[in-house]
This record gives structure tokens, C-alpha cells and sequence, in this order.
């Protein structure tokens, strides 16, 4: 997917986890990590016609 220049991923499904992904949207706090994979230039299945 190279037409998007980030990729936020939150592990897990708590509820610390996801409050602070929406903290990240908001700017109210730093995404400072790093995925520890590559994310090859591959085409997702449906991708963006749908599935």
C-alpha cells in the first residue's frame, strides 16, 4: 500500500490499547514505535475494490 504514509497499529484489543491509538489520532500523544516487520510492497486481497 503505498499511497499511505503511515500505518498505526495498536496490539491488543484492551481497553489502555485503544484509548491510546485515539489519543494518537487526536495529536494529543506521540506514536513513537516501530512495527518490528517489513511491510513489503504487496497487494491486499480486495484491496480497494472490496473483497
Amino acid at each position: 500500500m503505498p499511497h499511505i504514509p503511515n500505518l498505526l497499529a495498536a496490539y491488543g484489543g484492551a481497553e489502555t490499547s485503544q484509548r491510546a491509538a485515539v489519543r494518537v489520532w487526536l495529536g494529543e500523544l506521540a506514536a513513537t514505535g516501530q512495527l518490528p516487520v517489513a511491510l513489503p510492497q504487496i497487494k491486499v486481497r480486495g484491496w480497494p475494490n472490496g473483497a
